[in-house]
């Protein structure tokens, strides 16, 4: 019984004697936390692009189509997002250049796009009013010669 007295406390949470955790924590947080102020002009560290800060997105939906016989793979992305910037006349977000785009909406009217240097850009009819939510639909699929590779640390492919 002391034993267990003794080991009750430190079993609730665990210890930081490091400071990591709010290293760590101050760079998850959502688009619109101030740890992006050290990249105001951007929302990404890879493929900067002032664009996605002219909104902020409440919901994510992927649903994509693949088999384990083959790397191909087709889907789309929904996003509802708030505009933030009076007024969003433009809106863009990332897709590696690898990735074939079939064809992209906005509040369910289908739009022209451009996708390049891994960005996709729709230049809807009317601009986004600050504070309106939109819906952004990108249909997509990898091209006929897309190889990638999958990488899994399981000792088996057998799963229950």
């Amino acid at each position: 019984i002391i034993f267990w007295i003794l080991l009750a406390p430190a079993s609730y949470s665990q210890n930081d004697d490091y400071g990591q955790i709010d290293e760590i924590d101050k760079y998850y947080h959502c688009s619109r936390h101030q740890a992006f102020s050290l990249l105001p002009e951007t929302k990404s560290v890879v493929n900067p692009n002032p664009l996605m800060s002219n909104y902020d997105v409440k919901f994510y939906k992927l649903d994509i189509e693949a088999t384990d016989t083959s790397s191909q793979f087709n889907g789309f992305a929904l996003i509802v997002a708030e505009a933030v910037n009076n007024p969003l006349d433009t809106f863009s977000i990332e897709l590696h250049n690898k990735l074939s785009v079939d064809s992209a909406f906005i509040d369910g009217v289908k739009y022209n796009y451009n996708h390049s240097s891994n960005n996709i850009t729709v230049i809807p009819d009317l601009p986004i009013l600050a504070g309106n939510l939109f819906e952004f639909k990108l249909f997509y699929h990898t091209p006929p010669d897309y190889a990638s590779s999958y990488y899994s640390s399981t000792q088996t492919s057998k799963y229950t």
